[in-house]
């Protein structure tokens, strides 16, 4: 296995909280730099998916296409930050399509490497697995706060389109029909 060097920053990254400065080289070694300009396509939704993404300079654009293949921005995720965890963790395909906001430096762990080291029992490896979990965590209550805002304003919207339903019925009822 190649050895690369690890920058300073990846000390400081949520996803190797709790490991020692050994630790963060182990997994650490396993990440490629890799660039990409503004607009350059980092991953495409529905893609084969092999990797964790951690974004360590610039910002990365998630979209998801709609029922009628419309692009639709879900975040824009700034560094330094990951993207891919669940692509790491399941080997299912991309659920989204990450774009380039601005010129991005990130680096890429191949699912292959870091899963050798799960394998391996690699404790290192689990403390990340175990940091990722909680990434999706929080990601997965805002996804419940979002959902939970849209079924409130549908909710609104029902009203609405009820109390005017209502409305029509009743002016109808008293303007329409003689007695």
């Amino acid at each position: 296995m190649e050895m690369t060097m690890v920058p300073a920053g990846f000390y400081e990254l949520a996803i190797f909280k709790g490991l020692t400065r050994d630790e963060v080289e182990q997994i650490g070694r396993l990440a490629n730099p890799m660039n990409f300009g503004k607009g350059d396509v980092i991953f495409q939704e529905k893609n084969a998916a092999n990797y964790l993404d951690i974004i360590w300079e610039g910002a990365v654009e998630i979209r998801k296409n709609d029922k009628d293949g419309e692009a639709r921005v879900i975040t824009v995720l700034n560094a330094p930050g990951v993207v891919g965890e669940m692509s790491l963790m399941s080997g299912q395909n991309r659920s989204c399509t990450g774009i380039a906001v601005t010129d991005v430096q990130l680096y890429r762990i191949r699912r292959e490497d870091f899963m050798e080291q799960c394998n391996n029992g690699s404790l290192a490896a689990y403390k990340v697995v175990f940091n990722l979990a909680q990434v999706m965590s929080s990601r997965l209550r805002s996804v419940d706060e979002k959902l939970v805002e849209l079924l409130n304003q549908q909710d609104e919207v029902a009203v609405e389109v009820r109390d005017s339903e209502f409305s029509d019925f009743r002016k109808k009822l008293f303007t329409e029909w003689a007695f």
